[in-house]
C-alpha cells in the first residue's frame, strides 16, 4: 500500500483536508511540528483577561475617549473573528462605546481587503458593529520619530491620533525578526511605504537577527522601538496549530507578552528536521493564499542552522499552495518595484533552490504567473496525478520523501537552540 500526504490547504477559502497517494514503494518522512490543541472560546476569553506585565483591557479603556485595534490581512490564519468579539467586550465595559472604536488591518503594501475578506477576518457582527479600515501606505502618514538605529517611523495617521492602542496579530517563524506579530502590526503593517522599505532592506549592516530569535535580535528591538513610538499599549498575539486554529494567545505589554509567547510558539511549531531526501514536499498552508507568500514554506529549511540540506543536491522541491488569490500583491516585491527580484537569486533561498528542480502544486496558478519570480524551467501542475507523473519521470527508481504539512508555522529544533544561544 503506498504512503499518503495528509493535511490542510485552501486557508480563508474554504478551507479543506486534502489526501495524496504517493506512487507505491516510495518512502515518505513526515516532519510534523510538536503542534498543540485549539483553544475553546471560553478558553480564548480566559487568556484575554489573564495579561502580562500590563493591566487587563478594561482597566486601560477607562476614561480613554477612543480606541484602535490593528490586525493582520488575509495572509496570516489569525482568527479574529474569534477574539475580537471578547476584546470588544472589555473595550465596551471600560467605557468605550462601539462607534468610538476602529479596526484597521495593518496591510504593510500588501492589497486592501474588500468586505468580502473583511467578513472572512472579522465576522459579519464586527463588521456591522465597529469601522473597519484598510492602512494605506501612501497617504495619511504621521511621522512619530526616528528608532535608535535610524529609522524615521511614519505611521497610519488614525492609528496615531487614537487615544487607546491595541494590535492582534500571530507568531510565525520570521528570518530575521524571530517571529511575526508584536511590534511588527506597526512596523512594517502600519508604516508608510518608505519606512517598509528601510526594514526590509537585507543590506542593514546594523541590524540582525533570525529566525526564532527574540533575545538579542536587534531587528526585533527595532521593531518593538517603533511599536512604542507609535503608542501601542496592549498587544495580542496568537500561535497557531496545524490546521491554522488558536492554540495559544499572550496580551499584555508589547515586549514581555511577546517573549512569554515566543517561547510557547517555539515549542508548538518545533519540528524535527529530516535531509537528503529526493523529494521535498513543503505545504504552504496557512499562508496559501497568493504565489507571493509560498516559499515561506521553505522556513524550516534553514541552511544557516548547521544542519544538512533537507533535498540532496539534484533532488525534487515541490510547492503546494492553493492560491486561491492567484499571484497576489506585494508592493515592494511586485515587477517595478524597488525590491523585485527572481526568487532564486534572493539570499535566503538561492542555496535551497540551486542544483534543485523546484514545482508548483496549485489549481490556481500558471506557467505565466510564474515568469517575473522564477526561472523558465520551474513549472506548475494543477493536479496531483500530473504532478506526480513528472516525479516518476525524474525518480523513476523510488524516491524517499520529505513532508512538511505546515511549511510557514514549522521551525527546526536547531534553530530554535542557535536562537536561545544568541
Amino acid at each position: 500500500m503506498s504512503a499518503t500526504l495528509r493535511g490542510w490547504w485552501r486557508s480563508w477559502y474554504g478551507k479543506e483536508q486534502f489526501a495524496f497517494p504517493l506512487p507505491d514503494g516510495w518512502e515518505l518522512v513526515e516532519a510534523r511540528m510538536r503542534g498543540a490543541p485549539t483553544l475553546s472560546d471560553e478558553e480564548i476569553r480566559a487568556r484575554l483577561l489573564q495579561p502580562i506585565a500590563s493591566p487587563p483591557l478594561r482597566e486601560l479603556a477607562r476614561g480613554r475617549r477612543d480606541a484602535v485595534i490593528a490586525i493582520d490581512d488575509l495572509n496570516r490564519p489569525t482568527e479574529a473573528f474569534r477574539i475580537l468579539p471578547f476584546v470588544l467586550q472589555e473595550l465596551n465595559a471600560g467605557g468605550i462605546a462601539d462607534e468610538q472604536i476602529q479596526i484597521i488591518v495593518s496591510l504593510g503594501t500588501h492589497r486592501p481587503l474588500t468586505r468580502i475578506d473583511l467578513e472572512k477576518k472579522v465576522g459579519a457582527d464586527i463588521l456591522n458593529r465597529v469601522r473597519v479600515y484598510n492602512h494605506n501606505p501612501y497617504l495619511n502618514l504621521v511621522d512619530v520619530g526616528t528608532t535608535s538605529f535610524g529609522t524615521r517611523v511614519l505611521i497610519n495617521g488614525q492609528f496615531a491620533a487614537s487615544d487607546l492602542k491595541i494590535s492582534l496579530g500571530m507568531f510565525a517563524p520570521h528570518s530575521y525578526a524571530g517571529f511575526s506579530g508584536g511590534g511588527k502590526i506597526i512596523l512594517p503593517g502600519l508604516s508608510s511605504w518608505e519606512t517598509v522599505l528601510g526594514n526590509h532592506k537585507p543590506a542593514s549592516k546594523i541590524l540582525s537577527g533570525q529566525v526564532g530569535q527574540v533575545e538579542g535580535n536587534t531587528r526585533r528591538s527595532e521593531i518593538d522601538e517603533a511599536a512604542k513610538l507609535a503608542g501601542l499599549e496592549f498587544s495580542i498575539n496568537v500561535v497557531s496549530n496545524e490546521a491554522g486554529e488558536t492554540a495559544g494567545l499572550f496580551g499584555g505589554d508589547v515586549t514581555e507578552a511577546f517573549r512569554v509567547g515566543a517561547k510557547f510558539a517555539g515549542e508548538v511549531y518545533a519540528t524535527t528536521i529530516p535531509t537528503d531526501a529526493d523529494v521535498g514536499i513543503f505545504n504552504a498552508f496557512p499562508k496559501d493564499t497568493e504565489l507571493l507568500q509560498a516559499l515561506n514554506s521553505l522556513s524550516a529549511w534553514n541552511p544557516g542552522a548547521g544542519e544538512r540540506d533537507v533535498v540532496r543536491a539534484g533532488g525534487t522541491i515541490v510547492v503546494m499552495t492553493y492560491a486561491a488569490e492567484g499571484h497576489g500583491w506585494l508592493g515592494l516585491i511586485n515587477p517595478g518595484a524597488p525590491l523585485h527580484h527572481r526568487r532564486d537569486k534572493n539570499p535566503v533561498y538561492k542555496k535551497m533552490l540551486e542544483n534543485r528542480e523546484l514545482y508548483f502544486l496549485s489549481p490556481n496558478l500558471s506557467d505565466a504567473m510564474l515568469q517575473d519570480h522564477y526561472p523558465p524551467q520551474v513549472r506548475v501542475y494543477p493536479h496531483w496525478n500530473a504532478l506526480c507523473d513528472k516525479l516518476l519521470t525524474r525518480h523513476p527508481h523510488g524516491a524517499r520523501v520529505a513532508f512538511f504539512p505546515c511549511g510557514p508555522l514549522q521551525i527546526g529544533y536547531n534553530d530554535l537552540k542557535l536562537a536561545q544561544r544568541e
